[in-house]
């Protein structure tokens, strides 16, 4: 898709600005409703969402060091349709104007959609506030582009588009159509006003699956997306994907949101994927600058392994070669000590303790790290005794020595110091009640899975002459990634917070 697709898509979505806008007037229908009921996927970009998004993401984003140089936006007042818009026009050579060509009549709003049929049809849905304007504006563009089909139109007002004579090409191979208060653009002037005519009868706003997913994210944020798996499935090999991956997701969404003092994507599936014990990380110490905790892993690795191997097929022969070193150089096996190692649950803490710039640690002891495993001990003694051999031929024998291990009753503790084991396998620290997961997890007491990055930590062990680091690590709080189970749909959320 190119001329209105490329200018609309490419000049909104492109770089970080996606995430802030000037505050524009708006309201009206979600171009869901101007997207047919049959769509298998939907992607929407809002650019006037509520105002304490608008506010919220535009005040995070430009704490980050070079944002106003990267994306030119220094205030809020920035109209950031036209600042894309313009750059991509800047090197097009195209006799096209933000000003007279565009603004007058796009909208706040855009959806990409792609709808089942005898083919796929791609579709772009831009909200527009004047059709004779966007259809001349569409035309214009696409002229430029090499005329590549926007039906003839009859001008009101010749000197808004420089009084450019325009010819109609029923061969060529863009159609523009309406739907409400939105223009559809597509491959074919017909397929341009089927799509238009199918939303207008049977909108995909109306759809119960789609309204059930979008509901259940608990707010669309400034973007989201939607895709119908069952659907895809049917069409996956034509857009690069696994039949088996698409259609094991069922139906699902994300939005991209903000609040006071984070960004965060989250998304939901109609079914409970990675179902398992709760994430065990809020023991660990508050000075943990580090932890993840996954669930179930060692059932996913054993039940997917076939699938995996065919998607490592399809990425190349990198992975392929990377996997085989691993196990040459660990002794391990896959997928059979893989997934004795993930078993019912596995926990990683890594303590800022003794990792200061200062800090000379003597040994592996001075430091707080390791790992708990919860999976049978008899199984898993041998395939800690590979990792830990394979420690001491890359780290000398006195690595594996320095290492503490024990067994519990349901698995195993590895750890470079008593003490750190002990935090793994009892708990009591404080991390679960501090702010910083708190805010980075906000699902942490119902969490499967979680991942959790302290970022004012790592800024406290971070290099002192590293400024570039620490710029960058100064505005950011914590990242936290989590997955939950609840009424048979899996949530994920992945946020990154701001001091």
């Amino acid at each position: 898709m190119i001329g209105v697709a490329g200018v609309v898509a490419v000049g909104l979505i492109v770089g970080a600005g996606v995430f802030a806008w000037s505050k524009l007037s708006g309201g009206g229908p979600q171009p869901a409703e101007a997207v047919p009921s049959d769509a298998m996927a939907y992607v929407r970009l809002d650019l006037d969402p509520s105002a304490d998004q608008k506010l919220s993401a535009m005040s995070l984003l430009r704490k980050l060091p070079d944002f106003e140089d990267a994306t030119g936006i220094s205030d809020d007042d920035v109209d950031l349709r036209e600042l894309f818009v313009d750059e991509v026009l800047s090197s097009s050579g195209c006799d096209v104007t933000y000003d007279d060509d565009i603004e007058p009549w796009i909208g706040d709003r855009l959806g990409f959609a792609l709808v089942a049929g005898d083919e796929p049809t791609p579709m772009l849905a831009v909200q527009v506030s004047d059709q004779d304007e966007a259809e001349a504006g569409a035309k214009k563009i696409a002229e430029c582009a090499g005329n590549v089909g926007v039906p003839s139109i009859t001008q009101a007002d010749p000197s808004t588009t420089d009084d450019v004579s325009y010819s109609s090409d029923d061969t060529a191979s863009l159609g523009v159509a309406f739907s409400g208060d939105y223009m559809i653009v597509a491959p074919t002037q017909d397929s341009a006003e089927e799509l238009a005519a199918d939303a207008d009868d049977d909108p995909l706003a109306a759809s119960k699956k789609f309204s059930s997913d979008m509901d259940a994210l608990d707010g669309e944020g400034f973007a989201s997306a939607w895709m119908d798996g069952e659907t895809l499935a049917d069409v996956a090999d034509e857009i690069g994907a696994s039949d088996t991956d698409v259609s094991a997701v069922g139906s699902g969404a994300v939005a991209l949101r903000a609040g006071d003092d984070y960004l965060e994507l989250v998304g939901t599936i109609d079914s409970e994927a990675g179902d398992g014990a709760q994430a065990d990380v809020g023991g660990l110490p508050e000075s943990t600058l580090f932890a993840a905790s996954i669930s179930g892993g060692g059932p996913l690795v054993e039940n997917s392994w076939d699938q995996f191997q065919s998607s490592v097929a399809t990425m190349g022969p990198d992975l392929h070669y990377m996997l085989t070193d691993i196990q040459a150089s660990t002794g391990l096996t896959f997928p059979g000590d893989l997934a004795t190692l993930l078993g019912e649950q596995i926990t990683v803490g890594i303590d800022s303790e003794g990792l200061g710039p200062d800090a000379d640690p003597s040994s592996l002891a001075d430091l707080d790290l390791g790992v708990r495993m919860k999976s049978d001990p008899a199984e898993l003694t041998p395939v800690v005794d590979k990792l830990t051999s394979s420690l001491s031929s890359a780290m000398g024998p006195d690595a594996a020595d320095d290492l503490y291990s024990q067994e519990t009753d349901n698995g195993m503790v590895v750890a470079t110091n008593e003490d750190y084991a002990s935090k793994l396998t009892d708990g009591g620290g404080g991390l679960g009640g501090s702010d910083a997961y708190q805010n980075a997890v906000p699902d942490g007491d119902d969490a499967v899975n979680v991942v959790y990055v302290n970022f004012d930590e790592l800024a406290k062990v971070a290099p002192e002459d590293d400024e570039d680091t620490a710029q960058m690590l100064d505005p950011i709080e914590a990242f936290g990634l989590s997955t939950k189970i609840d009424d048979g749909r899996t949530f994920a959320t992945a946020r990154l917070t701001f001091d």
